[in-house]
């Protein structure tokens, strides 16, 4: 990924602190089928959503698990199982 000087600028002093899915949705059982893009912003739309951390540090066992449990709440706000994150998270 590659930033303007402009957007460098913005993450480090916090005025983008959120991500902001564009997912499609099936109709007849409101699931979510596909992400379809992700984008930062500075007010997150979605209730409870944390803010993206940046680190050059190595993960520890204890980040690790925290990160797992802070994608369980994503998926879970997204309607994704973690089966099907799981089978297309490389596809994305």
């Amino acid at each position: 990924m590659e930033w303007t000087e402009k957007a460098k600028s913005f993450l480090p002093n916090k005025e983008y602190r959120y991500l902001s899915p564009v997912v499609l949705v099936r109709n007849s059982d409101e699931k979510v089928t596909q992400l379809h893009s992700v984008a930062l912003t500075n007010t997150s739309a979605i209730s409870g959503m944390k803010p993206i951390i940046n680190s050059l540090s190595i993960p520890t066992e204890q980040t690790k698990h925290a990160s797992d449990e802070t994608q369980a709440h994503y998926l879970k706000m997204l309607n994704i199982s973690k089966q099907d994150f799981d089978k297309y998270k490389n596809v994305l």
